[in-house]
């Protein structure tokens, strides 16, 4: 019998089918050459140099037998490594804006013998039900990509943070609310060095045994939700053990992630981008099945993808897509999920087998940490065909209101008019294989200005927002405009000329007073004003340091006052000596010599006090805080000339008395002896007094001493 007959004959045996045949999807924006692949080969890097992330990846394995192409299919991660004696295969496949790296298998192991694997494997007859067991050592590959021009907009796109070390974040329900099943799923994780992992949906182990990896990213969805499953980390587990991606030991790469950002995307059936029919027949773990036929095309011409509808479990009608390869990793335990391989005109699918503790879809051990755990053993098939349409010409680009385009190729670009600023829509457009343009045209409205807005301390009016519109500020009363624009003009490009005004407070020139003379630093807020007597007249009442507190200048008016003429000084002398004239028969010292002897103390005779009334100083300053150790004090009096009389006092409380000290003009001593001084030193000019304080670093100066260790002040 003619071998390459009988293997049809056995795979027409073992399968039955679903067909989901899709009539026109757009060509791949970027199709490589077939390539030699092999194990042992190591990493393979295609560049696509699209520029962007592909919306969708399919990298094939043609593997031939017995005059028989056969295409399997690439994996996002590996589930396993060579730590088991079991055969494993396929090729594991991650990409970015630029590559796509092809994975594969490597026999050197550094545990054990020469692996068991290869580029693309079925699965043993013992673990799966189909057609004959198929290992392949090389082959050849390519990859297949479309853009997202080459895709209508999803109609649900979301992105979760997902990480396997932490129990919270290895299993997320996300409600797409469509209300339907998605004609099209895509759920991909971006690691942390920016490659793309694509999602799984069959489990081939759940609980590592020994130092076995586990890794990948599993979805299902209805048509309510999406789920998404990663493994969950411990903290004794191995490199491999609980990660997102990995091809560890026994693949040509060391790659180990534990976290990144799961991309989950959805779209409904669009028959712009294709048409299509559904015919579906249910599949089990306890029988085999027949192969789904097609009208015979060349592999350039369709692409192909296999789900199964689970019917039972807590995953009851979640769909799961079927893998490329068997990476098996467990020898007794549970795992699930369907096999295929397809030709030119058919669909090949092998089943896990339930005596071994297969199922048709499983979710259990360390996915998800045990969040929706399930297994079905029944379940409908659903194959997906698409066949590829050409490529259609677009019609001219729609002309938009207040706008021009330009063509580059099949890329439309508008640019909206002067004075019109783009509001909604796509400025950019691509002509897409089907012979539509992508996104929706622009709206270009008239360009306003945003509201100007107020100033500090000013008022104004507002004429509009358009093109030419002007805005008018006024300073508040107290106010002076210092700078920036009191009118501004709203401009094509929306904004307003010129800068927004400055009004500062202002008091307005100082009050003059009769016989003053005066010397301000400005008019505005804060500024200060200065105020003497003209010559011959001497100060009477008021502030003669006054602030501007716009309005206002703030202070006591200033009253000067003519000098006493020499007349009228002799004659208050005169009226002071004759109120003071004290009669001796009415004094103690009179009384207590009729009785008593002669007492020769000072502290017993007569104190006769002549005081003589003078003006008002001309300036008096505040108290200033004043100790051992202060720098020097300048009091600013700006007379303008050298005062006549300067009295310099020193203020010290002792027990709730105030006593006064009055300063000297020198020190008649330093501190290069032990004996206790104190006091304050003076000297002046036409417009401070300075006030010299003693040293803190002698510890026996005050700044005030009567000459006894206890009275000295600090």
């Amino acid at each position: 019998m003619n071998r390459k007959f009988g293997l049809k004959a056995v795979i027409f045996t073992y399968i039955m089918y679903c067909v989901f045949i899709i009539k026109a999807l757009n060509r791949p924006t970027f199709e490589s050459n077939w390539r030699d692949i092999s194990v042992n080969i190591g990493t393979i890097d295609i560049p696509h140099n699209l520029g962007v992330y592909p919306a969708k990846v399919d990298v094939q394995i043609r593997v031939t037998k017995e005059g028989v192409d056969y295409i399997f299919t690439g994996t996002g991660a590996a589930q396993r490594d060579n730590d088991l004696s079991l055969p494993y295969g396929g090729v594991v496949y991650i990409y970015d804006s630029e590559i796509v790296r092809i994975i594969t298998p490597d026999r050197s192991s550094r545990y054990h013998q020469e692996s068991n694997n290869g580029v693309a494997y079925t699965g043993s007859k013992q673990y799966y039900n189909g057609g004959p067991t198929i290992m392949a050592t090389s082959g050849h590959v390519r990859v297949r990509l479309w853009t997202a021009n080459d895709y209508p907009e999803p109609n649900f796109s979301k992105k979760i943070s997902m990480d396997t070390t932490d129990k919270y974040k290895v299993f997320k329900e996300v409600s797409h609310g469509l209300g339907k099943y998605p004609d099209m799923v895509s759920v991909r994780i971006q690691l942390d060095d920016g490659f793309m992992s694509e999602g799984q949906g069959v489990v081939f182990h759940a609980t590592p045994e020994s130092w076995l990896s586990l890794s990948g990213v599993l979805y299902g969805y209805n048509n309510e939700n999406v789920r998404v499953w990663i493994p969950h980390k411990l903290s004794e587990d191995s490199v491999g053990v609980g990660t997102v991606c990995c091809a560890y030991d026994g693949w040509s790469t060391n790659i180990a992630k534990t976290n990144g950002t799961v991309h989950i995307r959805a779209w409904l059936p669009d028959h712009t981008f294709h048409d299509f029919t559904i015919d579906t027949q249910e599949v089990n773990t306890t029988s085999g099945a027949s192969p789904t036929l097609f009208p015979v095309m060349d592999f350039s011409n369709f692409y192909i993808n296999v789900e199964v509808l689970t019917a039972n479990g807590d995953n009851r009608a979640y769909k799961f897509c079927a893998a490329g390869s068997s990476m098996l990793a467990t020898v007794d335990g549970a795992y699930g999920g369907l096999i295929y391989v397809y030709t030119n005109n058919s669909v090949m699918v092998w089943i896990p087998n339930a005596a071994n503790k297969g199922h048709v879809q499983f979710v259990g051990g360390r996915w998800g940490n045990n969040a929706q755990d399930s297994t079905s053993n029944e379940g409908q098939l659903i194959v997906k065909v698409y066949t590829f349409r050409d490529f259609i010409d677009c019609e001219d680009p729609v002309t938009v209101a207040n706008a021009s385009f330009t063509m580059n190729g099949s890329k439309v670009t508008y640019t909206c008019h002067p004075g019109y600023t783009y509001e909604t829509g796509n400025l950019t457009r691509t002509c897409r294989s089907n012979g539509t343009w992508n996104g929706y045209p622009p709206v270009c409205t008239a360009m306003q200005c945003h509201s100007p807005g107020g100033v500090a301390n000013a008022t104004y009016t507002l004429r509009g927002l358009s093109n030419g519109s002007t805005v008018t500020y006024a300073c508040n009363t107290g106010y002076m405009y210092e700078a920036g624009f009191l009118t501004r003009t709203c401009q094509s490009d929306g904004t307003w000329d010129g800068v927004p005004p400055v009004c500062t407070g202002t008091c307005g020139l100082p009050p003059t007073y009769n016989f003053t003379i005066q010397s301000y630093t400005g008019v505005t807020s804060g500024s200060i004003a200065e105020f003497k007597c003209n010559f011959g007249y001497t100060f009477a009442s008021g502030s003669i340091q006054q602030q501007c507190f716009p309005p206002n200048w703030i202070g006591n008016p200033v009253v000067c006052k003519d000098m006493l003429s020499n007349k009228e000084v002799t004659e208050m002398i005169n009226k002071i000596e004759k109120e003071l004239i004290v009669n001796k028969k009415t004094t103690s010292t009179f009384y207590r010599r009729k009785n008593c002897a002669e007492d020769p103390r000072p502290s017993s005779k007569q104190i006769v006090a002549t005081i003589y009334a003078l003006s008002k100083p001309s300036f008096v300053s505040n108290w200033y805080d004043v100790s051992v150790g202060n720098s020097s004090v300048d009091i600013l009096h700006s007379l303008g000339v050298y005062p006549v009389k300067v009295d310099v006092q020193i203020l010290v409380n002792e027990n709730g008395v105030d006593y006064i000290f009055t300063g000297t003009g020198a020190a008649q001593r330093d501190d290069d002896n032990k004996y206790f001084y104190g006091g304050l030193v003076y000297i002046y000019n036409t417009d401070i007094v300075r006030i010299i304080v003693p040293d803190t670093t002698s510890s026996y100066a005050g700044i005030a001493f009567t000459g006894r260790v206890f009275i000295i002040y600090r």
